[in-house]
């Protein structure tokens, strides 16, 4: 991801979350992965929209989780009960290899 995650761009990241949940779980439980590195700043409805597919991920067996997030995301996941949700790993590889 890259830009803004805000309510003006979180209906569109909510679809394509959805639509990569879909087409991984052909291949088994999926395990996706939001990396933020790149996403400068976040307000509560676009992290709402990552933590809206969680039921998704779950109910065919997977998991999703959350990379390199800004410390200014980080603030605000600490801020709201989405770490239970939402595990924060601090590299892309580290929240693949994770069970």
């Amino acid at each position: 991801m890259h830009g803004e995650l805000d309510l003006s761009t979180a209906p569109q990241l909510r679809l394509l979350l959805c639509e990569t949940i879909a087409l991984a779980r052909r291949d088994g439980p999926p395990t996706v992965v939001v990396d933020l590195a790149d996403v400068p700043f976040a307000d509560i409805s676009g992290l709402d929209a990552v933590a809206g597919v969680v039921p998704a991920v779950r109910a065919c067996g997977g998991r999703l989780r959350v990379a390199r997030a800004t410390p200014q995301i980080r603030r605000l996941l600490d801020l709201v009960p989405m770490p239970a949700l939402l595990p924060l790993y601090d590299e892309v590889e580290q929240a693949l290899e994770v069970v």
